[in-house]
């Protein structure tokens, strides 16, 4: 599932890819594959924004659980508040 965010001219500014699947057989785990937003619209809630629809989508699918895996040096997921 891909959810994304765009600008008032309807230019894309952020994008959060996630799926849901069962994890080993168990839980439905809800993953965020990826996050981005654009530069210029960091800083102002786009991503955590776009994190929680995420989020939200994937718990109206019941998901038990919702991971995420990311590299710090490309994203700064301290502020993300889920």
């Amino acid at each position: 599932m891909d959810l994304q965010a765009v600008d008032a001219e309807e230019d894309l500014v952020g994008v959060v890819i996630s799926k849901l699947e069962p994890h080993r057989g168990g839980p439905m785990r809800g993953y965020i594959a990826m996050l981005a937003v654009r530069e210029g619209y960091r800083g102002v809630g786009v991503a955590t924004r776009l994190v929680r629809m995420a989020v939200d989508a994937m718990s109206k699918r019941d998901a038990d659980e919702v991971v995420s895996s990311h590299d710090r040096t490309t994203f700064e997921a301290e502020s993300i508040r889920w």
